[in-house]
C-alpha cells in the first residue's frame, strides 16, 4: 500500500525544508525490505561497511544510499 513510502517522503521533505542538502538512509544486508524501499524512493548507494554488526555471530554488512535535496526536486517536486 505503500504507506511507507509515502511517510518517508514526508519526512525528506521536512529535512529539506529545514536546509538539509542530503539525507542518508541505511538498510543491513538480508533485509530485502528496506532496500527495497530505498531504492523506490530513488536513493543512490553511498557507501557498504563490512562487518558493522554481528548478528548471532555473524558479521552482517550495512549499505547507506544518499538523495540529495536537487534529486528529491526532481522526483518528488520542490521542498
Amino acid at each position: 500500500k505503500e504507506y511507507m513510502k509515502e511517510a518517508v517522503v514526508e519526512v525528506m521533505h521536512h529535512l529539506f525544508r529545514l536546509g538539509f542538502e542530503n539525507v542518508l538512509c541505511g538498510y543491513s544486508e538480508g533485509n530485502r525490505k528496506s532496500k527495497r524501499l530505498i531504492e523506490k524512493l530513488g536513493f543512490r548507494p553511498f557507501r557498504v561497511t563490512e562487518n558493522a554488526w554481528q548478528k548471532d555471530g555473524q558479521p552482517i554488512t550495512e549499505y547507506t544510499g544518499i538523495l540529495s535535496r536537487e534529486e528529491f526536486a526532481a522526483l518528488y517536486g520542490e521542498t
